[in-house]
């Protein structure tokens, strides 16, 4: 809360920024456009989205049709006119994500406690707490509290939700007897965070299709896995439908987010983004896969701090754009701990259900991960779309590591120390993207 408040302790809107109350405030008065109007010259021009004409204009808002329109998806905005109609109260945007991140805490932790109980329950209380407490203190965490951006309003809540799909998915295949309650109620979390931000679907998608890839090993009745799978996807499809519909009733097209119609700040995102519409391209995928997990912080004088860059390069034809984002193991260095996961999942045997879900959980973040190389930015607020299930993983592995570990004095205490560097350097890292994140705001 410090870091989001600046330490004040008193949240503000951002200036200058669009936020979801605006969009509440339309939902609210029966519009799905914004109630600002666009500048009448820029409208006349050739072409109203050009950042170089002389005329003011929302940043990060859709120029279609003369109208305003807000670019993300429309729960949170959703949640708040509800709220608004019933209690009269808006709340401001770094409270709300402040909230999201501390429900995210509380979702991990019922994440982990559903594996130690399932499946390690030899394991030392200490080994699930290590896991919550580098999450919750991990870089991607803190930078998300940072910022009291609609940016980072959407992610959060759509994460909340994933963490929520997942805890209730992760239930039922926990029980022998799948219980489609369970399923239902992840399919609705899911559906949830589609709503939030479109390619969260990657999560569900993957998650559908481990679960039907791993049903014919099963011993069990196929009415049940259809059941459960059908009641999984049912929310789901309903809710991406709203979506849909939503695309439909503002740009006429379903499948249109209006991400054509932004409105940038700069020439070359204007040039390369919406003249040439290259915003995902196979070609970005090298690039932001070594900005994601190879780069590193620049390092400057100032403060004698590391400091995250921003910056646009070109490769030939294709541009770059890199803002704060820096290698995962870096920024956050107990997911190093992710790394052995191919190694002691081909080499340890356990429960075929946990199997799935770790699967789940590997498949899940590397297909986010790829997905957000395609896009022409990496930014840190997109670390917190994949590093959660990363850290499921982290204590599949740590409880893993430690029963082997756990009779052999000298390893053990060598693992011992080990953690505690790694938990140090992620505490250290995490305030260091934390505290750039609140410099970056100003």
């Amino acid at each position: 809360m410090g870091l989001n408040t600046s330490f004040t302790f008193q949240f503000k809107e951002r200036v200058g920024y669009v936020n979801y109350s605006i969009l509440a405030d339309a939902f609210l008065s029966g519009r799905l456009h914004l109630e600002n109007p666009v500048d009448p010259q820029r409208l006349e021009a050739p072409d109203p989205l050009d950042p170089s004409l002389p005329y003011p204009f929302m940043d990060d808002a859709i120029i279609r049709n003369g109208k305003y329109y807000f670019q993300h998806e429309p729960f949170p905005a959703l949640v708040r006119a509800v709220w608004l109609k019933l209690t009269g109260i808006s709340y401001p945007t770094g409270l709300i994500i402040i909230a999201c991140l501390v429900i995210n805490v509380l979702w991990f932790w019922g994440i982990l406690w559903q594996l130690r109980q399932a499946f390690f329950p030899e394991s030392p209380m200490w080994v699930p707490m290590f896991v919550l407490a580098a999450f919750a203190l991990s870089g991607p965490q803190l930078y998300m509290a940072s910022r009291p951006i609609v940016h980072h309003e959407a992610s959060a809540m759509g994460m909340c939700f994933v963490l929520g799909g997942c805890t209730f998915f992760f239930y039922g295949l926990t029980h022998v007897q799948r219980i489609a309650s369970a399923f239902l109620l992840s399919g609705l979390f899911m559906g949830a965070a589609v709503l939030c931000r479109a390619l969260l679907v990657i999560y569900p998608m993957v998650f559908l299709l481990c679960f039907l890839f791993s049903q014919p090993h099963k011993h069990e009745p196929r009415i049940s896995l259809w059941m459960s799978a059908i009641s999984y996807i049912f929310p789901i499809g309903c809710l991406s439908g709203v979506q849909l519909l939503y695309n439909y009733l503002r740009f006429g097209d379903p499948l249109d987010f209006g991400r054509r119609y932004l409105m940038y700040y700069h020439v070359p995102d204007y040039l390369y983004i919406i003249q040439q519409g290259f915003s995902f391209r196979l070609s970005h995928i090298p690039f932001q896969l070594y900005n994601y997990l190879l780069a590193l912080p620049a390092i400057t004088n100032k403060s004698g701090m590391l400091r995250f860059p921003i910056e646009r390069t070109f490769s030939g034809d294709v541009m770059i754009g890199r803002e704060l984002a820096s290698s995962v193991f870096v920024v956050a260095p107990v997911l190093l701990l992710f790394l052995p996961i191919l190694l002691l999942f081909s080499r340890t045997k356990k429960a075929g259900d946990l199997r799935l879900i770790i699967t789940c959980c590997v498949l899940g973040s590397l297909a986010m991960l790829m997905a957000l190389c395609s896009y022409v930015w990496s930014t840190a607020r997109y670390l917190y779309d994949f590093t959660p299930l990363m850290f499921v993983v982290v204590f599949y592995n740590l409880a893993i590591l430690w029963g082997r570990v756990q009779d052999n004095t000298p390893l053990r205490r060598l693992t011992v120390v080990g953690l505690c560097l790694l938990f140090a350097a992620n505490c250290v890292m995490g305030l260091f993207l934390g505290f750039t994140g609140m410099i970056a705001q100003r």
